[in-house]
């Protein structure tokens, strides 16, 4: 989608002096910076109609009135284009730089707080009452089967992928009568900015979901490549440093079952994804001594 064309379907447009698309990211959605008459700055996200009840639900959650003072990136208005193809939603611009970019010029302590600040986040986010009937363990349970085979039929395997799919099976019935609550659904540092006053703001909700809470955390080894101190800051801070013992077994099998899947994901992105998974996967065994222990080397315990 071009400008011209969302100038033609997008009813505000007409208030808009400038419309900017924005090409970053993996979502499927397409993304704008718009500039209206008042010269203020918005974001505007445009997605098909098929997805109208999965932005509801996004724009429903995220105005929650407990969320009100979160640093997250919040619609306030969900609507459909003139020509009824697409549903989109706009919400304030937050200026700020990407964290993974920037992380690094910030001294360790302060890559440990800004950590610490989304894994706050991350909890309230999680503390939100949702009304659901899907039952954690029958639906994770047949997921795990899937990405399994799916993992063994591909035509490019990770390396001792047996060492996961071993973890995996011998632990699997850990997700059995675990809670359930609204995913931020890709949560890792690459999903979050530093805004003016150095704090973080969590964004790109799109791809939300309802699950075990602590599922959030399988994608954190995207974190701990940038940066150790940022990735322990996020667990310290959604448990206020009080680490139950049953979370590090459960992270350690939500990074392998997300990591078992990652190949058939990456391989149709071609050989520079197919080669950072693969790297990925390696860093992940090395991190866990190929699980002979369940608590990564890269963690940093309350300081």
């Amino acid at each position: 989608m071009n400008i011209q064309e969302i100038k033609e379907i997008l009813p505000e447009s007409n208030q808009m002096i400038s419309i900017t698309l924005i090409q970053k990211g993996w979502s499927s959605d397409f993304k704008f910076k718009l500039i209206d008459k008042y010269n203020q700055s918005i974001l505007l996200r445009v997605s098909s109609i098929k997805e109208y009840d999965h932005k509801k639900y996004e724009y429903e959650v995220l105005n929650h009135p407990s969320l009100n003072d979160v640093n997250i990136i919040k619609p306030y208005k969900l609507g459909v284009t003139l020509d009824n193809q697409y549903c989109y939603t706009l919400s304030k611009w937050i200026e700020g730089q990407d964290l993974e970019e920037i992380i690094h010029e910030y001294p360790i302590d302060i890559q440990y707080r800004l950590g610490y600040e989304a894994g706050q986040i991350l909890r309230k986010i999680h503390s939100i009452e949702i009304e659901t009937d899907r039952i954690w363990d029958i639906t994770n349970q047949h997921k795990i089967d899937r990405k399994i085979e799916n993992a063994l039929q591909c035509p490019i395997q990770l390396n001792k992928i047996d060492k996961y799919i071993n973890y995996i099976n011998l632990n699997r019935h850990l997700i059995k009568n675990r809670p359930v609550s609204f995913q931020h659904g890709d949560f890792h540092i690459g999903n979050t900015l530093v805004n003016p006053n150095n704090n973080c703001v969590l964004i790109d909700f799109n791809r939300h979901d309802i699950g075990d809470p602590w599922e959030e955390f399988n994608r954190i080894p995207f974190s701990a490549r940038v940066s150790t101190a940022y990735a322990s800051g996020n667990i310290n801070g959604y448990f206020n440093d009080e680490i139950p013992d049953s979370f590090f077994p459960l992270l350690a099998l939500y990074i392998s079952v997300n990591q078992v899947s990652s190949l058939p994901w990456a391989i149709q992105f071609g050989e520079s994804e197919i080669n950072f998974t693969k790297a990925m996967s390696d860093q992940i065994l090395t991190w866990y001594s190929d699980f002979n222990t369940i608590i990564p080397n890269w963690y940093i315990p309350k300081k």
